[in-house]
């Protein structure tokens, strides 16, 4: 049996059936690495003019085994130098039955880049090599597309045959590339969707590099081509919507659906099977939905999506005990969303990052605030209220004894009336319920209503009130400081209880006006500039010698007269010293860089 014969005449039928191909090609193996040409024309008339040729091999392997879509064959190193300094090849292997009856066609594109990169894998310097090859196609307009593909790349490729090529990521790291270019014919296929196109075709990539106008092949071969893109559309089930878009990864197999940030769908061409994998999202503001959603999935097996109602197997999605699983964990995530809404943290958090302590505060929480359950475990003898760590942030609980031992009523400290009362050398009187908060919590803590935070101190008819108010306000602008000015809400706060200590008729053996003066025009520096008139103001107060002299050398440093504070300042004694070091107004002092 004379299997090359039969090979080249299987593959001259296959050409010769088509309008637009015509083949020239030996029976004899005479040529060292060739058997001939495929010529493509123009048109059906197969007319002389515009006509490409193709170089062609063939080989003949005897093989009853023709089910297989793809297969390996050895082809030598000598021939493959050859292919390469001509431009390439397309290399033929037939299958022929042991009858010589029946055989099938496969194929590679064996182009420059590609000769390229399998020469370059042969570190043991083999004298074959192993290449794998495709089933030739049975469309005709297949095959003219196949061959159209490999002229245009030849052309690309042939003049960069022995130069030196480069990978992507060396362009990138050169600083030269300018950009990428795919090439892909579609002849015959005016109903192919364009992503499908980079799937019929190995796909070969172009630079295009600063200062030269000829693209160049990239040394790298994307033989396993993966699309991104994003779909907007509704997806739903039972009618309900949870989702307005997916996103949809393609290659030449199979299709994969992102959901979510937890759900996903496999979609094999050939197997023409459906798969879905709910991997949770440890992301807590996306989570809830896709908990939602899967469960939805689960009830009625079935979703909607572009128009069409997919049905589900439930036995290939999760069975009964997962569901419940899932449904209590859905349960803990959207009261744990309560709980950060209630302390108005952010709910984009990774749950698999809490701490420890996250975790049982998280529960702490939920019980106590969100169902409103005794919360029992806790240390006897604890305050009225406890600042906690949570999440990077601060938050405060307020508790209220039980019966029980160690059992609390816990409730959001900050968001409920609470009535707080203080007691020092003057006595003791009613306060605002924010009078306990350091500097760090109006940094840390987030739901600080500051406009209900300057009220509360209002609300209070106690001349005493004003001073207490007044320690909040340094207490701000502290704060305000220490967020490096980033935080213009607190300075915001400040000056509203500046402006309304500073315009509030307060007996002077309360809280002296030129305090009061003195820390409203810290504040208004903190925000830009002072006008004329309230500097005026400032040089009669830092002028006055009868005036207390720490007051006179805040006045010169909101004067920006460093050196007049400095020298009012070394008359201090060292105690009142370290004292006005303390106070936000010190933020004015310029130390001495020489």
């Amino acid at each position: 049996m004379d299997l090359e014969k039969i090979a080249t005449a299987s593959v001259k039928t296959s050409i010769s059936i088509t309008d637009e191909l015509s083949s020239f090609i030996n029976d004899g193996d005479k040529e060292p690495s060739w058997d001939g040409n495929i010529y493509i024309y123009a048109n059906k008339d197969k007319r002389k003019e515009s006509i490409k040729k193709v170089p062609v091999q063939v080989k003949g392997k005897q093989s009853d085994d023709f089910s297989l879509d793809t297969i390996k064959y050895p082809v030598t190193v000598v021939d493959l130098e050859n292919y390469l300094n001509d431009g390439g090849v397309v290399f033929f292997v037939v299958y022929i039955s042991k009858d010589g009856r029946d055989t099938k066609i496969y194929y590679s594109c064996l182009l420059p880049v590609k000769i390229r990169n399998i020469l370059d894998r042969n570190i043991k310097k083999n004298k074959k090599l192993i290449i794998e090859f495709n089933s030739f196609p049975e469309d005709n307009a297949e095959k003219v597309s196949l061959f159209l593909n490999f002229y245009d790349h030849m052309k690309k490729q042939t003049s960069f045959a022995k130069t030196t090529l480069h990978s992507l990521d060396e362009l990138e790291k050169q600083g030269v590339l300018e950009g990428v270019t795919f090439y892909a014919n579609n002849y015959g296929k005016s109903n192919i969707n364009n992503y499908n196109l980079l799937f019929e075709d190995e796909i070969y990539m172009y630079a295009h590099i600063k200062g030269s106008a000829v693209p160049q092949p990239l040394l790298d071969m994307p033989l396993d081509l993966h699309i991104a893109e994003n779909v907007e559309t509704e997806i739903g089930v039972n009618g309900k919507v949870y989702y307005t878009g997916f996103q949809r990864i393609r290659s030449k197999d199979k299709a994969v659906l992102t959901i979510g940030k937890s759900v996903t769908i496999s979609i094999e061409k050939k197997k023409q099977s459906l798969t879905i994998k709910f991997a949770p999202t440890s992301n807590l503001k996306y989570s809830v939905i896709d908990f939602e959603f899967i469960l939805a999935l689960y009830k009625y097996n079935q979703f909607e999506m572009m128009g069409h109602t997919l049905p589900l197997d439930p036995n290939r999605l999760f069975d009964g005990d997962k569901a419940r699983k899932l449904q209590e964990n859905l349960e803990f995530r959207k009261n744990l969303i309560k709980v950060l809404n209630i302390f108005q943290l952010d709910t984009d958090v990774d749950i698999n990052s809490f701490s420890k302590d996250d975790s049982r505060h998280s529960n702490l929480f939920i019980k106590g605030l969100v169902k409103n359950e005794p919360v029992d475990g806790l240390k006897e003898g604890l305050p009225f209220a406890l600042r906690l760590n949570y999440l990077g942030s601060k938050v405060i609980i307020g508790l209220e004894k039980e019966e029980q031992p160690g059992t609390y009523r816990i409730y959001d400290y900050l968001g409920k009336p609470v009535k707080l009362w203080y007691r020092d050398d003057t006595g003791e009187g009613r306060t605002s319920r924010y009078d306990f908060l350091d500097v760090d919590d109006f940094l840390k803590i987030p739901n600080i209503d500051y406009r209900d935070v300057l009220q509360s101190y209002k609300d209070i008819l106690d001349e005493n009130i004003y001073v207490r108010a007044n320690w909040v306000l340094l207490k701000l602008l502290l704060a305000y400081d220490k967020s490096e000015d980033k935080r213009k809400d607190i300075l915001d706060a400040a000056y509203s209880f500046a402006e309304w200590l500073c315009n509030t008729n307060i007996c002077e053996e309360t809280l002296e006006l030129i305090s009061r003066k003195l820390n409203f025009y810290q504040v208004l520096k903190r925000q830009g500039s002072l006008a004329k008139e309230q500097k005026e103001d400032l040089f009669n107060i830092a002028d006055n010698q009868q005036q207390n002299k720490m007051i006179r050398v805040g006045a010169y440093l909101l004067l920006d007269n460093q050196l007049a504070a400095e020298r009012l300042f070394d008359e201090l004694d060292t105690d009142v010293k370290q004292e006005f070091q303390m106070f936000p107004i010190f933020r004015f002092w310029v130390e001495d860089k020489q």
